[in-house]
């Protein structure tokens, strides 16, 4: 693996995936050369090969078509390690790609084995598929009466402020709704979506960061 990404310029995980598919295929070469050097004819298995496939043909549905799930995921990526996807309720990194069953690693640390089949047929969400680069807004309500111009103001500052949020694009607010009691804001900002980086904790620092100032600024929040 390490050969051919060094020589061959292959992405990480699909030489992951082709290792795995190579040791399979070894392994199922050595046994056919085991039989033939112990001089047991092949054919000779052929009846029981029958039988027991008559026997187990339904338990070895399920596997089988998850081996061939992950050898479409080799072939057509829909999915990559290191990306972010939610799959069934299940939103975490990928972190294995085998030839049955995938990781996927969840914020909590708990890994979840999911097969392959299931990230095929299922719907999928890759949040990381072409760009890491994520929207989220976040909305504030102040007095009315308040100068909107200044909290637009403050608030778009507020969140160029902060070392998560990206500064291209740059964020921006909106006056969203009003009423005569308060005036609704929306801070939208950009965020490079990853293992390590919260959504959620984002949000929360930037909400303690606007508390904190409008009570610098003698603003009413409502």
């Amino acid at each position: 693996a390490k050969l051919a990404i060094a020589r061959l310029q292959v992405d990480q995980h699909v030489a992951n995936i082709i290792r795995q598919w190579a040791f399979a295929f070894l392994f199922m070469l050595l046994v056919i050369l085991t039989l033939l050097y112990v001089k047991i004819p092949i054919t000779a298995f052929a009846f029981l090969g029958g039988a027991l496939a008559i026997g187990v043909g339904f338990g070895t549905q399920n596997l089988l078509k998850n081996v061939i799930s992950g050898l479409l995921l080799l072939l057509e990526q829909p999915l990559r390690v290191g990306d972010v996807i939610e799959v069934d309720g299940i939103r975490g990194v990928v972190t294995t790609i085998g030839l049955r069953s995938s990781t996927i690693r969840d914020v909590s640390g708990v890994e979840t084995l999911v097969p392959n089949s299931n990230l095929l047929e299922k719907n999928l969400t890759n949040w990381t598929y072409s760009s890491y680069d994520k929207r989220y807004s976040l909305r504030v309500a102040v007095a009315a009466g308040s100068d909107a111009r200044r909290v637009k103001e403050l608030l778009r500052e507020l969140a160029g402020q902060h070392g998560r949020i990206l500064k291209s694009p740059e964020p921006y607010v909106l006056l969203d709704d009003f009423s005569e009691h308060a005036l609704a804001f929306l801070v939208y900002y950009w965020i490079e979506f990853g293992p390590a980086i919260d959504p959620a904790t984002v949000a929360s620092d930037l909400r303690l960061m606007i508390e904190k100032a409008f009570l610098e600024a003698s603003i009413v929040r409502k």
